[in-house]
C-alpha cells in the first residue's frame, strides 16, 4: 500500500527504513495520494482529531 501511495507511513510509531524508503518513492513519484494537492492531503491521525472534536456527544435516551 505504501509503494502505491495508497498508505502513510507514522514516524512515531515505525523506525523501518524501508517504509520511510518506499513512502518517499510514492511521494516522488506522485502515487496514489501524493498525486491529491496538498491541501487535500489529510493524514490519518489528523482526520481522526477533527473527527472526535467535531463529535457530538450521544445523549443517554439516544443509546
Amino acid at each position: 500500500m505504501i509503494r502505491r501511495g495508497g498508505a502513510w507511513v507514522y514516524k512515531r510509531y515505525s523506525d523501518d527504513a524501508a517504509l520511510l524508503r518506499l513512502k518517499r518513492e510514492a511521494q516522488v513519484q506522485r502515487r496514489g495520494l501524493w498525486s491529491l494537492p496538498e491541501a487535500e492531503r489529510i493524514p490519518p491521525w489528523e482526520w481522526r482529531a477533527a473527527q472526535r472534536k467535531h463529535r457530538e456527544p450521544i445523549s443517554p435516551a439516544a443509546r
